[in-house]
């Protein structure tokens, strides 16, 4: 009878140790997809990082060349007013029409200037926008790898308790066989 009481005890810690065989082999299959998806992820987030870079130097040479008109704006303007202020002294009289044309392509190029400003100020609001999404992209980064770190901790832990559950049914039967 304590034989068979023993089989019965051996038997079902062989059927424990099969169980939790295959749900750490399971784990291990969930901690792999885990790993895939997490290097998909990174991935992802290295393409839309080169991508933010890529714009930001794309946004950084349009400026630099807004800023290049926008000086050579500047002194076509200062030329233009010196030249108007010379024509309007020595024609006034004459060229009363030469005059307020010349006063409506200021306002025109003005207008311009105010438009470049205006393009200006969004590009440096998007560069910011920008920014604020690689950082948003970065603390998503953080949580998932903490949410991971966590995730492997608690597998480990798992497994630790299923070595020490193996390692309780092989020295029973071990005390069962001696």
């Amino acid at each position: 009878r304590l034989k068979t009481s023993c089989d019965s005890i051996l038997s079902v810690h062989i059927k424990d140790k099969e169980a939790a065989e295959r749900e750490n082999n399971n784990l291990r299959d969930e901690v792999r997809d885990m790993e895939r998806t997490i290097s998909s992820m990174n991935t992802s987030l290295e393409n839309d990082r080169t991508r933010i870079n890529h714009l930001q130097e794309l946004l950084k040479s349009e400026q630099d060349a807004r800023e290049e008109d926008a000086f050579a704006f500047e002194n076509e303007k200062q030329s233009l007013e010196a030249s108007t202020t010379i024509h309007v002294a020595l024609l006034k009289e004459e060229h009363e029409d030469a005059l307020q044309q010349l006063k409506e392509e200021n306002r025109d190029l003005l207008d311009d200037v105010e438009r470049m400003k205006s393009s200006f100020t969004a590009q440096v609001e998007e560069i910011s926008r920008l920014n604020c999404k690689n950082e948003e992209l970065k603390d998503e980064l953080g949580r998932t790898k903490t949410s991971f770190e966590a995730q492997m901790k608690e597998i480990n832990m798992q497994r630790r308790q299923k070595k020490d559950l193996i390692s309780q049914v092989e020295k029973l039967m071990m005390s069962y066989d001696a």
